[in-house]
């Protein structure tokens, strides 16, 4: 998901990433060594960056329930339905040509574009046709199923976890404690600082030295 162009928004990028499950070695390996040496086990987190921390998880119990629990069996349910319409064969010019094949679908909307052979671009253009017909089904089924509207829902989810991970990195710390929490959770996440979220941590690095040489 890209910012437009001008806008302040935060880099939500690598948060998508992260929420598909990618991890940005590179970043990890730079990053770990410094969570090991900011640990803290005596001091407490601020309350408000504990609050991010909190809204975080629970957005992400949200998107990962929701995926869970009404997607998954919605999805599937839709797939099986999409499993029992019938596809369509034709032979044409000594080629088989099926809808349950996608490059054949592809080559032969392809013909259909550029044939001029009357004979053989109607058996090209018939067969597209119940190509089409087929697809419009799919889309029929995926909507009547409820499948498209948990799709959207789960999509928005997925936006409001984006935007809480963005918030962790993005809240201005100045404790060693939080500071080590910050780094944690985006090595846990595989948060790349190096796509946007490196300029928040040298300012709170920043911050921290600051004051601690108070």
């Amino acid at each position: 998901m890209a910012n437009c162009p001008g806008s302040t928004a935060r880099p939500v990028l690598t948060t998508r990433r992260a929420l598909l499950g990618g991890v940005g070695l590179a970043t990890a390996a730079l990053i770990a060594p410094a969570v090991a040496a900011t640990r803290s086990d005596s001091a407490e987190l601020s309350p408000a960056f504990a609050a991010l921390i909190a809204a975080n998880s629970a957005a992400e119990k949200a998107c990962k329930d929701y995926n869970a629990n009404v997607c998954t069996p919605l999805f599937a349910a839709a797939r099986a339905q999409w499993e029992m319409l019938p596809h369509t064969t034709a032979v044409i010019n000594d080629r088989v040509y099926c809808t349950a094949e996608h490059q054949d679908v592809r080559l032969s909307r392809a013909i259909v574009a550029g044939i001029r052979d009357k004979k053989t671009g109607r058996a090209h253009r018939d067969f597209t046709a119940a190509a089409m017909l087929r697809q419009r089904a799919k889309d029929r089924i995926w909507v009547h199923s409820g499948a498209a509207a948990a799709g959207a829902q789960a999509d928005q989810l997925s936006d409001v976890w984006a935007d809480a991970q963005g918030s962790v990195c993005e809240h201005p710390v100045s404790t060693a404690t939080d500071l080590h929490a910050k780094l944690a959770f985006m090595l846990e996440y595989g948060m790349e600082a190096e796509d946007g979220w490196f300029p928040y941590l040298v300012a709170d690095a920043a911050r921290v030295a600051k004051m601690e040489g108070r």
